[in-house]
């Protein structure tokens, strides 16, 4: 009878986003937060929900676009001095605009190398590890950084253009 009178209505609901949201102070390690746990433990159709959306919403407009946008100027950054010092640069000999350009991205390679070792190193210091199987042989503990094959290239990258600067062209 109650479903017959509000038919066709729509009901107000309230929710409390906190405990999903959740708080740094409580849960130091973010893959154990209550998104880390829902990504690992749940479906897609989990993320449709308008309560699970307003916290990625949110969670996305308070630090990640920052941190995103960020990281890919650095990368662009990158990407342009490596242009400048080894694509386009033409002739044999090395003036002294494309010693410096190629300075300024030894360095910044070097600088995006060290920051993602301090988070590795970190994350090792905190035990937050995956195990990785190497060739079925033995298993390899690997930093939860490395998880994403994304962290993966920007640290080979960084690496191989630090290196750059050692070989002649």
């Amino acid at each position: 009878a109650l479903e017959e009178k509000f038919e066709g209505r729509m009901v107000q609901v309230n929710y409390y986003i906190a405990d999903l949201y959740g708080d740094p102070d409580l849960v130091t390690d973010v893959w154990s937060s209550p998104l880390a746990v829902l990504v690992r433990d749940t479906d897609n159709e989990t993320f449709k929900h308008p309560v699970v959306r307003k916290v990625l919403q949110l969670k996305w407009e308070k630090f990640g676009l920052h941190i995103f946008l960020v990281n890919e100027i650095v990368f662009a950054v990158i990407l342009t001095l490596f242009m400048m010092t080894h694509v386009f640069h033409h002739g044999a000999y090395c003036d002294m605009y494309h010693t410096v350009l190629e300075i300024c991205l030894v360095t910044l390679s070097f600088l995006m190398v060290m920051y993602h070792t301090f988070i590795m190193v970190g994350q090792f210091k905190k035990g937050k590890c995956i195990s990785v199987k190497v060739l079925g042989c033995f298993t390899l503990p690997l930093s939860r950084y490395l998880a994403s094959v994304w962290n993966c290239f920007r640290v080979a990258s960084a690496v191989l253009t630090c290196m750059t600067f050692f070989v002649d062209a």
